[in-house]
């Protein structure tokens, strides 16, 4: 499946507290928009990823007061998304990503990674009541490949064949 990035790098939402800046944030974004070598249509051509920061990432004075799950902002950072690369919600495929999780007082226990699949309500080209469930093969392992390239570090304009 060839795609071209259209965003590889920490994403920045306004929130909708005035001056106060209440529910603002930041998260990593990856969108690619999927290009087909065939002649057959791709229903939701844009691939949307979102990750939140790691806790390094937090480190920086402009952040640290800024650490707001994006899981308690996805409505409002999907409006802002489409808003912001003119994407059709209905051809969008949005996704939350979450690392491999170590814990336990020994290191013992482990929260695989996983994706999940965030569907929306639409009205007025503005998100509401997003739905989650666990995203599955053979998608998720499709979206798996993309990501790990995105993970490596291309940027934006890359084009993978």
């Amino acid at each position: 499946m060839n795609y071209k990035i259209l965003h590889n790098h920490i994403f920045h939402w306004d929130g909708f507290g005035g001056r106060l800046k209440l529910a603002s944030g930041n998260c990593l974004l990856r969108v690619v928009y999927l290009q087909n070598d065939q002649d057959i249509p791709i229903a939701r051509p844009y691939i949307v990823i979102t990750e939140d920061l790691p806790p390094d990432d937090l480190n920086d004075p402009a952040m640290k007061n800024r650490k707001l799950s994006m899981r308690s902002c996805v409505a409002h950072i999907a409006t802002c998304v489409t808003q912001k690369f003119s994407i059709d919600p209905k051809r969008m495929l949005w996704l939350e990503y979450y690392p491999e999780s170590i814990y336990g007082m020994n290191k013992e226990k482990c929260i695989p990674e996983h994706y999940e699949v965030v569907s929306f309500t639409w009205e007025a080209n503005k998100a509401f009541h997003p739905q989650f469930r666990t995203l599955k093969p053979p998608v998720l392992h499709q979206v798996k490949t993309i990501h790990q390239q995105l993970q490596k570090g291309a940027h934006h304009g890359t084009e993978y064949r």
